[in-house]
């Protein structure tokens, strides 16, 4: 696995070489490949494993109480992602007042968190380039 991908995540950014080598074998870790449309796991399936998107994207979907599907679509990396929701929306989703999440994802763009802008969202990274 080339480890150059791995340097530029949250995770693995200040490690060594061989710090990220034995970080990947102690966690038995794996790269997969999946083809578009690919279940990789289903709601309430447990799993012991975490994910780390190298390339392409992941769709992460649920049903509600109601039986209306929520998408949210994860892209580029792990660094960026768009939610299906207006501000409205995804304040209602994550049954928050929507005055009190525009203030705290203002406060995480001014703490060099996030970007964001509508419904796209974007993880700054020290080394992840500042465009948007």
């Amino acid at each position: 696995m080339d480890n150059t991908i791995l340097r530029k995540t949250i995770l693995f950014r200040d490690m060594s070489e061989d710090e990220i080598r034995t970080c990947l074998k102690e966690l038995r870790s794996q790269e997969k490949t999946y083809k578009k449309g690919t279940v990789i796991l289903h709601a309430g399936e447990e799993t012991d494993r975490m994910g780390l998107v190298l390339d392409g994207s992941v769709t992460i979907e649920s049903n509600d109480v109601w039986g209306n599907l929520n998408t949210v679509s994860l892209q580029k990396h792990s660094v960026e992602f768009d939610i299906p929701f207006d501000r409205q929306q995804l304040a209602d989703y994550l049954n928050l007042e929507r005055t009190n999440m525009s203030k705290e994802l203002g406060k995480m763009q001014r703490e060099g968190i996030i970007e964001c802008r509508k419904n796209h969202f974007k993880l700054i990274n020290s080394r992840t380039p500042r465009r948007f």
